[in-house]
């Protein structure tokens, strides 16, 4: 059940990133174009994923906190039982969360931005090509005018 939930986490993280980097992609194409390095793109994003792990770590701590203080704990005392959970267990917790976010945010900025550089590149090239064409279309203006 760990796995599947570890690998539904980084599902989710990866599809909000995306959905973010999606919503972003003019901004990320203009910063393609006046020459930001690929790291100066991505960080932001990754920090977003570590983030959104974070939080769910957190959430998922008090949650289960929460239920062992409610339910776990009287039915231990009743069994005679003790059953703790150490502050280590929360820490881990929230640690794995942020681990996951950040798994998910760096398999879909590693997918998404390479064919959104690949478009970069792409206009790069068809915009310098309609330049030199522009350019020799005046120097034949100039040349047969004289001017």
């Amino acid at each position: 059940i760990g796995i599947v939930l570890s690998i539904s986490a980084i599902i989710l993280v990866a599809n909000t990133i995306k959905l973010t980097i999606y919503a972003k992609r003019e901004l990320i194409r203009t910063m393609k174009l006046v020459g930001a390095t690929s790291m100066f793109i991505r960080l932001p994003f990754l920090l977003e994923g570590l983030f959104h792990g974070l939080i769910g770590g957190v959430f998922a701590s008090i949650l289960i906190g929460i239920a062992f203080v409610m339910f776990i704990q009287p039915l231990s005392d009743d069994l005679l039982v003790h059953i703790s959970l150490d502050f280590t267990f929360y820490v881990f917790l929230t640690g794995m969360g942020c681990v996951l976010g950040l798994l998910g945010s760096i398999f879909s900025v590693g997918h998404f931005l390479k064919e959104t550089v690949v478009r970069v590149e792409s206009e790069k090239r068809i915009n310098e090509t309609s330049y030199s064409i522009d350019s020799l279309f005046f120097m034949g203006s100039v040349v047969a005018f004289g001017k």
